[in-house]
């Protein structure tokens, strides 16, 4: 009966012939039973994908829908879980990213000094002979600021932080003809039993290239306009072997020029800093021998260091100065100022 069926279905759907019953051959009992297995996993296999595409478009909203929140939730299908947070970390490193960009450039160094000293030749009663303790601490920042067309920036801050005078406080009485303590840092009128602190120095540069209007890239020549609160002695009358009281000597009289900085002859404030202004031209035509020419004016004496009446009575200070290697080779600086 079953056989029939089919052979009338593929009559009808044009896949059979009608014959006369003198014609008609006899349906293979075989070929029928393979052809109604193969309909039955047809029909099988169709279920299953309805079944299938039904799943997959039921997991499809779920992914929409966890899309359309930015929370991760157990519940929602592993892949969305998987897509947010590759999300989140590529947006925490476009952050780190873009903090690591904001510190490019920055330049910081920090430093402690510690001195003992103890006088020699002294009486063993007399009220100076004991050893004396200092401190100090400095540290540096240099930022560099956002460009204003060809225009480079920075600033410049030094903090200073100090206890304890040394020997400096009696060294009149002890027979020296300097401060015995170039390192010793202490604010007029702390005590001793207090530490100090001390915005040292803090100011702004410029470096614009030349010729006006020119190609930076090419430029081989540079204006540097500095103003702010400053130590004279970074930009003039450096000195590699007699310019750092830290590192080399320790005594006032041997670090920079004597006559200029132990004599007092730029008249800074208290502390060795002073508001001014300077500005130098720069000539790197020649990058192993640059040479530039720096002129600088300061307030000085003892109330215009002080920002009390800054440039009443002002320093002023040209400075040339020429990078050369002589002696095989060997990098020298030559500088002359008045």
């Amino acid at each position: 009966m079953r056989a029939k069926l089919i052979v009338a279905a593929l009559t009808a759907a044009g896949l059979g012939t009608l014959a006369t019953p003198a014609l008609a051959a006899k349906p293979d009992p075989a070929m029928l039973e393979k052809l109604a297995a193969r309909l039955e996993k047809l029909e099988a296999r169709n279920a299953e994908l309805e079944k299938e595409v039904k799943t997959l478009k039921t997991d499809n909203e779920k992914i929409v829908k966890g899309l359309d929140s930015e929370r991760i939730s157990q519940y929602e299908p592993d892949l969305t879980a998987r897509l947010k947070a590759v999300e989140n970390d590529t947006l925490a490193m476009k952050k780190s990213h873009k903090v690591i960009e904001s510190l490019d450039g920055i330049k910081a160094g920090a430093s402690l000094t510690m001195v003992a000293q103890n006088p020699s030749g002294l009486p063993s009663g007399s009220k100076d002979n004991h050893t004396q303790l200092s401190y100090r601490a400095d540290v540096e920042v240099e930022m560099p600021l956002s460009s204003i067309g060809n225009i480079d920036q920075k600033l410049f801050g030094h903090f200073r932080i100090g206890q304890g005078l040394g020997l400096n406080e009696t060294f009149g009485n002890l027979g020296y003809f300097s401060p015995p303590n170039g390192a010793a840092f202490q604010v007029n009128g702390v005590e001793n039993d207090n530490s100090s602190a001390l915005l040292a120095q803090a100011w702004y540069q410029a470096s614009i290239p030349l010729p006006f209007g020119g190609h930076k890239p090419l430029s081989k020549e540079k204006l540097e306009l500095t103003f702010g609160k400053i130590d004279l002695f970074g930009f003039f009358d450096q000195n590699e072997v007699a310019g750092d009281e830290a590192t080399q000597f320790i005594n006032t009289m041997l670090v920079h020029n004597p006559l200029l900085d132990a004599g007092g002859e730029v008249a800074p404030d208290g502390n060795g800093f002073q508001p001014g202004f300077i500005a130098a031209y720069v000539n790197e035509s020649n990058k192993a021998e640059p040479w530039r020419v720096s002129v600088g004016y300061f307030g000085s004496g003892e109330r215009g260091a002080s920002f009390g009446r800054s440039f009443d009575s002002p320093l002023t200070i040209v400075q040339a100065e020429k990078q050369l290697k002589l002696f095989g080779g060997l990098t020298g600086n030559y500088r002359a100022y008045a």
